[in-house]
């Protein structure tokens, strides 16, 4: 209706807040458009406070969808928009978002360095293992358990191929040469160890089917309230090996173990 009537500054001021809809109802490529569209009567009409405005609210969807560095520039365009108009709030609304997707940036670099450096400690792990080297394979070994925050599951990923293809032979190597300052997986296993130290210790990795053992030999071994473990995994402060676990259960009436 402002548009019908002429008044285009208010139809763009009134965009601002479909921008806002389009964004809670994460309909980002339409907040985009709509953005831009108000950004481009703004600018044909010089007024350049709003068009500050419509920049933050563009660099905010630019964030949102991942485009951080767009989102860094229109938000960096912003800024002289609002300090020649003195407006305060705008200006550290922009700095917010600015902030954001610089911090966003670091947070992403890191997670992709960390993930090419766990993909090489993995696959030395496998090449060690596939070419039989013993001593390589418990240096890289060791370096997968050190770290802490390497699921047993990304290692039982990596490494499943290896024993398919060669269980005898990938078995015993695992066995002699696995490093002596960590007990073996399967040592949880054997009906010897249960109720022992060692079997109470596997908890604290909390490998899914050590926790399982802990559960049913430890002190919540009592019965079927826990019944299948279907998960676990850590999550804690990266690099810590007592990294506190979460697990989630699966109750299963009909299963036949319980």
């Amino acid at each position: 209706q402002l548009q019908k009537a002429g008044d285009r500054r208010m139809a763009a001021l009134a965009t601002a807040s479909i921008i806002r809809a389009y964004f809670a109802d994460s309909k980002y490529k339409e907040a985009v458009i709509a953005a831009k569209d108000a950004l481009a009567i703004f600018r044909e009409l010089g007024d350049r406070e709003h068009e500050g405005t419509m920049l933050v609210e563009l660099a905010s969807v630019y964030a949102q969808l991942g485009q951080l560095d767009l989102a860094k520039d229109t938000a960096e365009e912003a800024l002289p928009h609002f300090r020649d108009a003195g407006n305060t709030a705008d200006e550290v609304r922009a700095l917010e978002i600015l902030g954001a997707a610089e911090d966003a940036k670091v947070t992403l670099q890191q997670e992709k360095e960390w993930q090419d450096e766990k993909k090489k400690m993995l696959e030395a792990v496998k090449t060690a293992l596939v070419n039989r080297e013993a001593a390589d394979f418990k240096e890289a070994l060791t370096a997968v358990y050190k770290s802490g925050y390497i699921e047993a599951e990304d290692l039982e990923v990596t490494l499943t191929p290896v024993f398919e293809r060669d269980p005898a032979g990938a078995t015993e190597f695992w066995e002699e040469n696995h490093p002596e300052e960590f007990p073996l997986p399967k040592q949880y296993l054997e009906q010897e160890d249960f109720g022992a130290e060692t079997c109470f210790k596997s908890c604290k990795s909390f490998d899914r089917r050590n926790l399982y053992l802990g559960f049913r030999f430890g002190g919540m071994g009592y019965g079927p309230a826990f019944r299948l473990l279907k998960t676990a995994h850590r999550k804690g402060a990266q690099g810590s090996y007592w990294s506190h676990g979460h697990t989630t259960l699966t109750l299963k009436d009909d299963h036949a173990d319980w």
